[in-house]
């Protein structure tokens, strides 16, 4: 129990703060898409995925770069932006290109982070998910009231996913299979 507490306070920083703010700003964005308050909403998706740009680059600053903080982001960004942002922008349209587009997205991410946790010493490639932070609040206020916002949407969604795979190589899915 000690040492288990030990390894906490341990691991604890000012860059896995960060991260955890993070994780908080961008949950608390979905009571406000539950209320229908869809530009609070957005702005703090916006702001949760700027806290989540800043914390490596605080964990490199203050020389405190930790498996334990690049698993907790990795943890962090599948939650938010993998998992919730999706489900909210499809929720908020609720249709069948929607639904498609967003699960292209999640599953590209979470092939993505999958790749992260099993190989934590490569250097990441390709598209970042936490691009959907940007891109969901700038759409959705250029867009707002317009007939084209669902497919605007929709298109940068499987583009976001299509760039997630473009930048690896096949070869993490044979070491993959090799695994299991």
């Amino acid at each position: 129990m000690i040492n288990n507490l030990w390894l906490y306070i341990n691991n604890f920083n000012i860059a896995n703060f960060t991260t955890l703010c993070s994780l908080m700003t961008g949950l608390s964005s979905a009571f406000f898409f539950n209320h229908g308050k869809y530009d609070t909403a957005f702005l703090l998706i916006f702001a949760s995925g700027l806290l989540d740009s800043l914390d490596g680059t605080l964990a490199t600053k203050f020389n405190c770069r930790t498996k334990f903080g690049a698993l907790l982001d990795d943890i962090v960004d599948t939650v938010l932006y993998v998992a919730l942002y999706p489900v909210l922008i499809f929720l908020l349209f609720g249709d069948v290109l929607m639904f498609l587009a967003a699960a292209s997205y999640t599953v590209s991410g979470v092939l993505r982070h999958t790749r992260g946790i099993c190989y934590t010493e490569i250097k990441r490639q390709g598209f970042p998910t936490t691009s959907i932070a940007y891109f969901a609040p700038i759409v959705w206020w250029l867009f707002s009231g317009s007939p084209y916002l669902t497919q605007a949407y929709a298109g940068a969604l499987v583009g976001f996913a299509l760039l997630m795979q473009a930048g690896f190589d096949s070869s993490f899915y044979d070491d993959l299979k090799k695994k299991f």
